[in-house]
C-alpha cells in the first residue's frame, strides 16, 4: 500500500505544475470542476490497472515486472519532455466542465500508462485510482495556493514540476527494477 501510494503521489505531481499555473493566472477551479477531474482520473486508471492485470495473466510474472519498470522510466523521461498543457481554453480565468473533462484526461494520462505496467508490482487495483484522483486534486489546490504565497518571492517555472515527477518517476523504476 505504501508503494501504491508514493507511486500515485509521483504520478500526480505534474497537478502541482498546473495548479501553480492556475495560481498565477488566477484560474479559477469549481467544487463541480475537481469533481469531474477526480472522477475521470479514477475512472480511467481503474480501467488501465485491470487492463495491466489482464495483460499480465498471459505474460510471466518476470516479463511483466520488467515491463512495469521500463513503462515507469519511460514515462519519467516522457514527463520530462512533455510540456505542461493549459486546459482553459476559452481563457475565461475559470475551469467550466467540458474544459475540466479535458484536464482529468490530461491528468490521466500518465496514470494510464503506469497503470498498464505495475501488474506484477503488488500494486491494489483500486486504491491506487482512487490515490491518483485524491493526490490530483490535492496537487491542484496546493499549487493554486503556492502560486499565492510565493508569486512575488520566488519564480519556479511550470517545467520544474514536470522534471521532478519524470526524475522520481525514473528512481522508482530503476529500484523496481533491480
Amino acid at each position: 500500500m505504501l508503494y501504491s501510494l508514493i507511486l500515485a503521489c509521483v504520478i500526480s505531481i505534474d497537478s502541482l505544475g498546473i495548479g501553480i499555473t492556475y495560481g498565477i493566472r488566477n484560474t479559477k477551479l469549481s467544487a463541480y470542476s475537481l469533481m469531474i477531474v477526480f472522477a475521470i482520473s479514477f475512472v480511467l486508471t481503474y480501467i488501465s490497472s485491470f487492463l495491466g492485470y489482464l495483460l499480465a495473466s498471459f505474460f510471466p510474472t518476470s516479463f511483466s515486472h520488467l515491463l512495469g519498470c521500463l513503462i515507469l522510466i519511460s514515462m519519467g523521461l516522457w514527463i520530462i519532455f512533455h510540456k505542461t498543457d493549459d486546459s482553459d481554453f476559452d481563457h475565461s480565468n475559470s475551469i467550466d466542465k467540458k474544459e475540466a473533462c479535458f484536464l482529468g484526461l490530461t491528468l490521466s494520462m500518465d496514470a494510464m500508462s503506469v497503470s498498464l505496467g505495475i501488474s506484477s508490482m503488488n500494486i491494489n487495483s483500486f486504491l491506487f485510482p482512487i490515490f491518483i484522483s485524491f493526490f490530483n486534486i490535492l496537487f491542484l489546490l496546493f499549487g493554486k495556493y503556492l502560486a499565492k504565497v510565493i508569486q512575488r518571492k520566488i519564480f519556479l517555472p511550470e517545467k520544474f514540476w514536470n522534471i521532478c515527477a519524470g526524475v522520481l518517476l525514473i528512481v522508482l523504476g530503476m529500484m523496481k527494477l533491480f
